[in-house]
């Protein structure tokens, strides 16, 4: 079901998320699907953690064997652009909190997983205050992953709106933080 919710997101947008679309999409009633969730808040809560992890997955993936602190949060960027490209959808979701329960276990696991990546590997609960290039490096990040996975980018030359672009781009920040 989580799947057709990705595709209806992606194809009408996250407002056009209903119990009823995703169980039409995978062919089963909408009352078998009213078992698993309750509402369309606990449908997106569910899809939204499960992007969350895959999220991180991505990331990860990208800082895997990288002894440098700085070179491995710059790649935990290009992870996070590379989901943003290949994912819009799930990316769309990952931080609608007005449309998801932020309270949920799950939910709430998954982004302290993208936390610790996001802000440069520290727990929430050892920090005495929020790292402010991390948390500059992040809405950087964001906001060239929200420009490209909501198609802003693409009158810009293929090159410029790649991930190689869009990860140069994240050098630059690199760069100038120091």
């Amino acid at each position: 079901m989580l799947g057709a919710v990705e595709t209806i997101v992606l194809e009408q947008g996250i407002e056009a998320v209903t119990i009823r679309a995703a169980a039409k999409a995978i062919g089963v009633s909408h009352a078998a699907a009213f078992r698993h969730f309750t509402d369309k808040r606990a449908l997106l809560t569910a899809f939204a953690t499960q992007c969350a992890g895959e999220l991180a997955e991505y990331m990860e993936h990208e800082v895997a064997g990288q002894i440098d602190p700085q070179i491995a949060f710059y790649r935990a960027g290009v992870g996070y652009m590379r989901f943003a490209l290949d994912r819009p959808g799930a990316f769309r979701t990952v931080f609608r909190d007005a449309l998801i329960d932020t309270a949920d276990k799950d939910y709430c696991a998954a982004m302290a997983r993208l936390e610790l990546l996001l802000l440069g590997g520290t727990p929430q609960s050892e920090r005495k205050e929020l790292p402010l290039p991390a948390l500059l490096a992040w809405g950087a990040t964001h906001g060239l992953a929200t420009l490209a996975a909501d198609g802003a980018l693409n009158d810009l030359p293929p090159s410029s709106r790649s991930i190689e672009g869009l990860a140069a781009a994240l050098a630059l920040l690199r760069k100038s933080l120091g």
